[in-house]
């Protein structure tokens, strides 16, 4: 079957089995009108230039990680899920800008894993499990683009894709990649030293 007849739903399946990127290439273009449209018409005109760029810069990132977050068992059209999601979004950048009176947070939806294993957990464990899969975890990259992410960040917030992207001179969605791999690493290996 041809990729260009492939329904949302197959392409969704695809992203979440396989990481495919021809899949996801599929829905960005399908699906980036809508984003951008509600991008443009919800962003208020005080959020700042830099903020809808960030936005506009992060549109695939987005639209993959609304690929892994859409639940085929629902009944709603991908588009009408990622155009909600996309609502929600600008609404909670606005309303934390609102709040903070100061530069918006990166508000990528975190891929899940790390923020999960917060919650009741044991601190020196998971840092004792995080230094032992960067000493043998096998793609170098993604030791840098976690501490890019979260310990060096970016004005006391985490440092956005785009920007890690920059400087290890990779796509966005290649960065995420690699970091969502590395979480369910770090998530696997917490969750048998706590078993």
């Amino acid at each position: 079957m041809s990729s260009i007849y492939k329904t949302d739903r197959e392409c969704v399946a695809e992203i979440k089995d396989h990481h495919d990127s021809e899949a996801l290439k599929i829905l960005v273009s399908r699906h980036s009108g809508i984003y951008l449209d509600i991008v443009h018409k919800m962003m208020p005109s005080n959020c700042g230039d830099a903020t809808k760029k960030e936005l506009i810069d992060e549109k695939e990132a987005f639209i993959y990680q609304c690929a892994l977050d859409f639940n085929p068992e629902i009944k709603i059209k991908f588009s009408t899920f990622v155009g909600n999601k996309t609502k929600w979004r600008c609404y909670n950048i606005h309303n934390v800008s609102k709040r903070r009176k100061q530069e918006p947070l990166d508000c990528t939806p975190e891929p899940s894993g790390l923020s999960d294993m917060y919650e009741n957990m044991d601190v020196s464990e998971l840092n004792r499990i995080i230094e032992d899969t960067f000493a043998t975890y096998p793609d170098r990259r993604a030791k840098r683009i976690f501490r890019l992410r979260y310990i060096d960040g970016q004005k006391n917030k985490v440092m956005p894709w785009r920007e890690i992207a920059k400087r290890l001179d990779m796509s966005i969605q290649g960065c995420i990649n690699i970091h969502n791999k590395l979480i369910k690493t770090i998530k696997s290996k917490y969750e048998q030293s706590n078993n």
